[in-house]
This record gives C-alpha cells, structure tokens and sequence, in this order.
C-alpha cells in the first residue's frame, strides 16, 4: 500500500509540474527586472547588470529606469528595436540610461518576450 500511495504521489507531482510549465507560456508583454546597478562596491568591487531579451514576437520593447527613493510615474522609456532572436544589452544602467547608480527596470514591449538579467 505505501509503495502504491508513493507511485501515485509521484506521478501527480510530475503531471501538475508538467501542466504548471504549459500553462506559463512562451513569454510576457511587461514586467520589471528588480535590481540593476552601475556602482562602486567594498574593497575595490565594481557591479554592473547585464540584460538579454528575448523576443518571441515583439519587434520593440520600451525600458524605463525606476531609482530607488523617487517617484518614477513620469519618467522617460528608451526604446529598444529587437531585430534579432535575443538582445543584449551590456551594463544596462551606464549604456542605455547614461547614468550611474541603482535601481530597478520596468519594461513593455509590444509582443511576448522573456527578459533576464546578470
């Protein structure tokens, strides 16, 4: 009876894993990376945040740059065309904002798209 109860146990883990992952879909119109920076760190650390988009549709994505401490509902996006598979934008802070300092990303882009960070 054990082993049965475990086999069953098993096997509804593996099919509502399966349907979870499904039911995600290929990607998003809009979400936010929740910390980047280009700041000095201790001990004569440097960090900096890399952005790879990945466009499943979506030919331009609009990136806003949220500082902490400030209210961010009127600020600028910068537009980014995806003309390829995935876009990489390297310390993103620095050389998409002209900036330093930290913050987070919110983006909408006009089709699905999947966005990670380093």
């Amino acid at each position: 009876m054990r082993r049965s109860l475990t086999t069953v146990l098993v096997a509804f883990l593996i099919s509502t894993s399966a349907a979870s992952a499904v039911a995600a879909g290929a990607g998003h119109l809009e979400g936010y990376v929740p910390a980047v920076a280009h700041v000095e760190g201790k001990f004569g650390s440097f960090w900096t945040s890399d952005v790879w988009v990945y466009q499943q549709g979506a030919t331009t994505i609009h990136i806003w740059l949220n500082p902490p401490g400030q209210d961010n509902t009127e600020g600028e996006s910068v537009v980014v065309s995806l003309e390829e598979p995935v876009v990489f934008l390297p310390d993103v802070v620095a050389n998409l904002f002209g900036t330093e300092g930290s913050g987070s990303l919110h983006y909408i882009a006009d089709g699905p798209v999947t966005v990670t960070s380093r």
